[in-house]
């Protein structure tokens, strides 16, 4: 018979070792686990923690931003002035040394000695003020203009570059005091209607993107005696349809189209000489 193998027998004391041993090794894993997964969470804390103070930071750049923006950005002109107007001097708006050095500033105009007011709050000076700040292009839609004081602004933004347009009415620019023709003499482009009805349109567009309207003509007499009402606004809606309606006006008025001879007048100059060569011929 073949006798069974036969395995070491532990003794208690060992086998209480053993045991003991075993479990001081399966708590030290079960700590070490929680320690590992104490840390895991404060580590996930920790990036909740970031993840939240970089959506606070972005939003507060955003909110940064948006305030530079606003403060950089002027407000829309929206302004109405009344004539008649103040008797004020304008003559440091009009000053040559107010015109923009190449740096972009303004050299300082001298003061006058004329013994009128020299504040800016009139309305003619509020007027010319908002005229002068044209830096590229200038409509002007005007049924009459002899007034000095915006003949002079417009002269002065000619000198400085700005691309200067006029529409005038035939009649009225023709009469004595009329500043088209030194608008003319400068180099400044100039139309005129050659319909039967006037030209009656008063407003301005500067740079596209501010209109000057109103009941105002650009007149002494209408700044210093009537009562007139101008509205200067920054609106798009507003500048483009005055803009367009210019550039209708202009085309219409381009002298290419002009008829030096209408047929009135083509008949009656026919009927003329004929009367005439039967005259002679008798």
């Amino acid at each position: 018979m073949t006798s069974s193998p036969t395995f070491p027998v532990e003794s208690r004391p060992k086998r209480r070792e053993s045991r003991k041993r075993r479990l001081q090794e399966g708590g030290s894993a079960q700590a070490l686990r929680m320690r590992l997964g104490e840390r895991a969470m404060r580590r996930g804390r920790v990036w909740v923690a970031a993840a939240a103070a970089a959506t606070l930071a972005v939003a507060a750049l955003e909110a940064l931003a948006c305030w530079l923006m606003k403060r950089r950005r002027p407000a829309a002109v929206r302004e109405v002035l009344f004539f008649p107007s103040r008797l004020t001097c304008v003559e440091e708006l009009l000053a040559e040394e107010g015109a923009p050095e190449p740096a972009g500033r303004l050299r300082p105009a001298p003061r006058c000695a004329c013994p009128l007011p020299h504040h800016r709050e009139s309305a003619l000076a509020r007027l010319l003020a908002h005229l002068l700040r044209a830096r590229r292009s200038l409509e002007l839609c005007l049924f009459a203009f002899s007034s000095p004081q915006l003949s002079r602004a417009v002269l002065l933004l000619h000198a400085r570059g700005v691309r200067v347009r006029v529409v005038v009415d035939s009649d009225y620019m023709a009469l004595n005091g009329s500043q088209i023709g030194r608008l003319r003499q400068a180099g400044i482009q100039v139309r005129h209607d050659q319909d039967s009805g006037y030209m009656h349109h008063k407003f301005a567009v500067i740079d596209k993107k501010m209109l000057i309207t109103g009941s105002l003509n650009w007149t002494t007499q209408a700044i210093q005696n009537n009562k007139e009402n101008v509205l200067i606004v920054e609106d798009t809606a507003c500048v483009n349809i005055f803009l367009a309606e210019f550039e209708k006006i202009w085309e219409d008025y381009n002298p290419a189209n002009y008829t030096f001879f209408p047929k009135e007048e083509k008949q009656v100059l026919k009927k003329t000489t004929c009367g005439t060569e039967k005259q002679l011929s008798k």
